[in-house]
């Protein structure tokens, strides 16, 4: 008889799967569905059944459908696991799992052997790989590569294609030797609030909140894209923040986020929310009424960073101009600043600037809205306002900012030593103004002073 194993994913569903006894003391695990394939099994009893279902049709395979199993090859896997696994994410998920698949698992040295086969061995050449070709990919994309692999794996060992020990992508900690090594983040706080600065008040506004949401709130590039009027909160000053439902997917926005975890608030320190207040004032940034009916958008509210022409705001328009060209005026003036910072290490910078200022891992993974899991039995003491423990990491990022504009005007003070790196000043000297005066005012002043020194003293008599 199968044996039978239940586990509860992050949604609070119950799954349930036949242990079916293979030779050698393995085991054959296979998840469970009704007939139409997608429904779990409504209680135990009925996970009993369908086990029993599950063991019959296993035995009945003959060895060549077995061998057949053993022997499929990755690319072939990959539709059964896109089928199980994929087309059940959201969309964007499935986008990164559809372009990581085309354009770097198909053509994988890899994708040609048989899954069984598959040792860490090959993940690791194919980490290596990608980062030492031309251009080389960035190692937080590779890193989503790694976990796309473990999870296409562990769908792989519940269906029989591979059985082995280790799951190959999360060997040796593949994964952790990528993203905190090699991600570029700003470490200096005025860094932040030199970048901001290099974008013009005036004539760059929107780009200049916009690089400044990025910094100081830690949202994804994605949710700032979708960032709706109707989900910035700055009416009351003890609490200001956003409120994050929505992700932008290509040039739609889907009405979710990208985990659950991601619905979420975040706080808004006192210097941004300023900046969003001046924004919202600005006639430049409406969006039109055509984009706001195929977006879905209500007719009242509207895109916080809409495109010029007043569209969604498209995904190079921002990184290839203004932020390539803000990084390029901040390396300028302090050529400590890196260049090699990207739009997803603004989230970064974000992240490290909570940890600088005390904030825990734990408290930094809720602001960032990665998925935790369920909080247990804390969530049954928080309640929905308490749960906004935002105001806290917005008070830390103003103090952080307060803290760079201190270090930034020191560095401007600085006199410049040799070919160092002392910053220079942007702001251009004052022209000293030098008044010019006629020939008739100068005889009148002199005469002037003249009736100020009084009459002359006496004359010494001639001898």
């Amino acid at each position: 008889m199968a044996g039978l194993r239940r586990r509860v994913n992050k949604r609070g569903e119950t799954l349930w799967y036949a242990l079916i006894y293979r030779e050698g003391g393995r085991y054959h695990e296979q998840a469970l569905f009704e007939r139409d394939g997608t429904t779990r099994p409504a209680n135990e009893k009925r996970a009993v059944a369908l086990a029993e279902k599950a063991e019959k049709a296993y035995r009945r395979k003959t060895p060549a459908q077995q061998k057949l199993t053993r022997y499929s090859k990755f690319t072939t896997v990959w539709p059964l696991f896109k089928a199980y696994h994929i087309d059940k994410l959201a969309k964007n998920t499935q986008s990164d799992y559809h372009w990581a698949y085309e354009g770097h698992f198909k053509t994988a040295p890899f994708a040609r052997k048989r899954v069984s086969n598959i040792t860490h061995e090959d993940i690791s050449a194919y980490v290596k790989q990608k980062l030492t070709q031309s251009p080389p990919l960035d190692p937080h994309t590779i890193n989503n590569h790694t976990g796309m692999l473990a999870k296409f794996f562990e769908f792989a060992q519940l269906q029989g294609y591979w059985d082995g020990a280790v799951n190959p992508a999360k060997a040796m900690g593949i994964r952790q030797k990528l993203t905190n090594k090699h991600v570029v983040y700003l470490r200096e706080p005025d860094h932040s609030l030199l970048l901001v600065d290099c974008l013009d008040p005036v004539s760059e506004e929107k780009h200049r909140v916009l690089a400044a949401t990025l910094l100081w709130t830690g949202i994804r590039w994605s949710e700032a894209r979708s960032l709706l009027w109707s989900q910035v909160f700055l009416g009351n000053p003890k609490h200001q923040h956003l409120r994050i439902t929505t992700t932008a997917v290509g040039m739609d926005i889907q009405d979710t986020t990208k985990t659950p975890a991601g619905d979420r608030y975040v706080g808004v320190c006192p210097t941004l929310a300023a900046m969003l207040e001046a924004w919202s004032r600005n006639p430049l940034g409406g969006t039109l009424g055509s984009e706001k009916t195929r977006l879905g958008i209500a007719p009242g509210d509207g895109l916080v960073f809409p495109s010029d022409a007043g569209t969604i705001l498209s995904n190079g328009n921002f990184r290839n101009r203004q932020f390539k060209d803000a990084k390029a005026a901040a390396h300028r003036i302090d050529p400590s600043f890196p260049l090699e910072i990207t739009v997803h290490g603004c989230r970064h910078s974000y992240a490290m600037t909570l940890l600088r200022e005390g904030a825990t891992s734990y408290a930094t993974g809720r602001e960032l809205g990665h998925s935790k899991g369920p909080l247990g039995s804390t969530g049954a003491y928080t309640h929905a306002e308490a749960e906004r423990a935002n105001p806290i990491a917005a008070r830390m990022v103003e103090r952080s900012i307060q803290t760079a504009r201190k270090a930034l005007a020191q560095k401007r003070k600085a006199p410049k030593r040799g070919t160092g790196s002392a910053v220079v000043s942007p702001t251009p000297p004052v022209a000293k103004v030098v008044a010019r005066v006629s020939p008739a005012a100068k005889v009148a002043k002199t005469a002037a002073a003249k009736r100020a020194a009084g009459p002359a003293g006496p004359r010494k008599a001639k001898p």
